[in-house]
């Protein structure tokens, strides 16, 4: 591991940040979605970033950061930890606050683990029924796709894309199926439309058994952040993928079809 001086060099070399507040080294306690809780260091701020060292953890990881002071300027500097222009900086890893507007992939954060879908002024309640309407018309067997539900409130489903997933090996391009488990959770005038399960399948060969298997886009990543040419394509389409289908969702919702018996 680097040591503080190190970490002090590269902070100013590559960042090019010239003032250090008196901020510098406030402890902080990083607490992680896991409840794990990680002691670390803030090294150094300014308007829109913070960097902190002594723990390495991935953004997405973290639930909250926690100052360990009482004294004005830390309680400044927690409030920008809070807000969605900051930056954060821990271990020389620079991530930002997640967008929860449309599904997007990044070294630093994964894939978007959920989505907001805005509904103006409809109820919970219409959000809940219009989308079991939906999953009764856009899958062949909607009470096997329905793995559980609240009434409205929650409901989970489990559905099959068919040759989304695409990759290159030796100059040929291969396509497979993915697996995926989204929540939805309903407010009135929003929807949580969240990816808590995603595999894809594998078909079996003299080296595997086959089956479905996680698909994980931290192997879309080299280990300095840049993406592995022939995972880019199929994680692309992912993305694609999902956001229309919460596209299609919200557009149903919001106008949903009601074919009348004289339209057959």
């Amino acid at each position: 591991m680097k040591s503080t001086s190190n970490i002090f060099q590269f902070i100013l070399i590559i960042l090019g940040l010239t003032v250090f507040s008196s901020m510098l080294a406030q402890p902080v306690t990083i607490i992680k979605k896991d409840a794990e809780k990680l002691s670390a260091t803030i090294v150094a701020t300014n308007e829109t970033q913070v960097f902190i060292v002594g723990s390495f953890v991935k953004y997405s990881d973290i639930s909250s950061v926690d100052i360990l002071s009482n004294d004005e300027q830390a309680n400044q500097l927690a409030i920008k930890l809070k807000s969605a222009k900051v930056r954060v900086t821990i271990q020389g890893v620079t991530t930002e606050k997640v967008s929860h507007d449309v599904f997007t992939v990044s070294f630093e954060n994964g894939l978007t683990d959920y989505i907001v879908l805005e509904t103006k002024d409809l109820t919970a309640k219409d959000e809940y029924l219009r989308t079991i309407d939906w999953i009764k018309r856009n899958y062949n067997t909607p009470d096997e796709v329905i793995k559980a539900k609240i009434e409205n409130e929650y409901i989970r489903i489990q559905g099959v894309g068919k040759n989304i997933y695409s990759f290159k090996s030796l100059g040929m391009k291969s396509l497979s199926d993915i697996r995926y488990q989204i929540e939805f959770h309903f407010k009135d005038g929003k929807i949580k439309f969240s990816i808590i399960d995603l595999e894809s399948y594998s078909p079996s060969s003299q080296y595997s058994s086959g089956g479905w298997y996680a698909l994980d886009p931290a192997g879309l990543y080299k280990p300095d952040g840049t993406e592995r040419t022939m995972f880019k394509q199929g994680w692309d389409d992912v993305v694609s993928y999902f956001n229309n289908l919460s596209t299609e969702v919200k557009q149903f919702v919001l106008n949903p079809s009601n074919p009348s018996k004289s339209d057959w």
